[in-house]
Order: C-alpha cells, then sequence, then structure tokens
C-alpha cells in the first residue's frame, strides 16, 4: 500500500508526525479521512452533522470548497444555537429578558469574535499558518458553531436550575461554567484544524485563546445584565471590569 493510500488520499504530513517522536499527532488522527468535500447539497441538518462529526470535511469547503456558502450556514448554525440558549437564560426572570437575554448573546459572542479575529490571524500567521485572513475567519465561524451547539446541549440542564432557583450568583456560575466547557472544545478544534492544515504545532494560540475568552468576559460585562432583569436602560453604561461586576453580583 503506498503512502497515498494509507492515508485515505491526504498526503503525509512530512516532518510534521516526527515532532512528538511518537508517530502523528492528535491533529493528524482527528482529521484522517474526513478531510475532502461534503457530499451533496450544503444545507443546515449536514453543516451540523459535519460539525459535531465530521469538522475536517468543513475544514476542507472552507479553505478549498464552497467556503460562502459553508460560512454563511455556519453563522445561522451558531446565531440559532445562541438564541435558543439565550431564551433559557431569559426564562430565569422572564418577561423582557426573554427578548433582552437572545440578543445580547448572540451580540456578545459574536462581536467578541470579530475583536479578535484579526489577533488570531496574526497570531496564526505569526505560528506559521498559511491561510487567508476570509479562511481564518470561516474556521472562527465553525469553532462558533460548535460552541452554540454544545451550548445548546447544555440549554435543558440550564433551564431546570432556571426554574428551580433563585439564586443570581449560582446561575451566573453555572451559564459561564456551560460557557467556557464550550468554549474549550471550540478553542480546541480550532487548533487542531489550523495545526492539520500548517502540518505544524501551533503553541501561540493558547496565547489567543487567553485573550479571547477574558474579551468575551468584558463583553458579558458590557452588556450586563444578562439573566437579571434591566432597570431604566436595558444596557448599563457605568463602566466595569468584568471582575468588579462578578464581585458587585455576589454581594
Amino acid at each position: 500500500m503506498s503512502e497515498m493510500d494509507a492515508t485515505n488520499g491526504i498526503p503525509d504530513a512530512g516532518g510534521y508526525g516526527g515532532m512528538s517522536g511518537q508517530g502523528r499527532t492528535t491533529p493528524m488522527i482527528a482529521f484522517e479521512g474526513d478531510y475532502h468535500a461534503m457530499r451533496g447539497i450544503v444545507g443546515g441538518a449536514a453543516i451540523i452533522e459535519a460539525v459535531l462529526k465530521h469538522p475536517a470535511a468543513l475544514v476542507y469547503e472552507l479553505t478549498k470548497g464552497r467556503g460562502r456558502s459553508v460560512a454563511v450556514w455556519l453563522v445561522l448554525v451558531a446565531g440559532l444555537c445562541l438564541l435558543a440558549y439565550g431564551v433559557i437564560m431569559g426564562s430565569y426572570k422572564g418577561g423582557v429578558m426573554y427578548l433582552v437575554a437572545p440578543a445580547k448573546m448572540v451580540m456578545g459572542v459574536f462581536l467578541s469574535s470579530l475583536l479578535c479575529l484579526p489577533s488570531l490571524y496574526i497570531f496564526s500567521s505569526m505560528g506559521g499558518s498559511r491561510q487567508t485572513l476570509g479562511e481564518t475567519a470561516g474556521l472562527l465561524l465553525l469553532c462558533q458553531a460548535l460552541s452554540g451547539l454544545l451550548l445548546l446541549g447544555f440549554a435543558p440542564i440550564a433551564w431546570v436550575f432556571s426554574q428551580s432557583t433563585s439564586a443570581l450568583a449560582f446561575m451566573g456560575f453555572l451559564h459561564l461554567a456551560m460557557w467556557l466547557l464550550a468554549t474549550f472544545f471550540a478553542v480546541r478544534l480550532l487548533s487542531l484544524a489550523l495545526e492539520f492544515l500548517n502540518k505544524r504545532k501551533m503553541g501561540v494560540l493558547k496565547v489567543w485563546a487567553v485573550i479571547f475568552v477574558v474579551v468575551t468576559l468584558q463583553m458579558s460585562a458590557v452588556l450586563r445584565p444578562l439573566i437579571d432583569k434591566p432597570g431604566a436602560t436595558l444596557i448599563e453604561h457605568e463602566k466595569m471590569f468584568f471582575m468588579t461586576h462578578w464581585g458587585r453580583c455576589m454581594d
């Protein structure tokens, strides 16, 4: 069997697998056999299936295939999932929060992604990435779609606590923990995708991941309140660091 056949039509990564001294590394194993064009028409169901089971096919489409149509569907999937989770967040207080929380959830996540896209492109380029800004943006959308789907999976758990407890601090902690877990898997997918495409380790992305988390947490403070009912305005205009905001919520 030739080297090409052994990798399901994907050329071997050259020196990439030898960096660990133990053969191929995790990114190669994770994407092996799935890095090809999606079969059939690109649609919502196919995108969701691919995000969860065959992300390498979406990576191929975003970098070599139907990038624009796939990116549009990723935005729709991520947006709808975030809206649905936002409704669950709003159910804690009800009323106007059924509308306010979903809108702020979508706005916060997409604004944070947009603000962190330039730094992602710069950091990944410094790490050896050959992807364009548009391709990098597409990969970031893929990660947000995965994060949104994970949050949607957590939504029933969040709903149970929303309807059974009045502890505002606990609900804030619960939503934060679920978002951090979803973000961990999303950033991991981004790292695996870039390492696979460029056949090299990209430890510099760990620095970017910290920046992204901090920016998103600060965005949650900018758009506050997210689960409590707003006062005179839908967004509080007082400048506040997110740690200070958390401290006040605990008090």
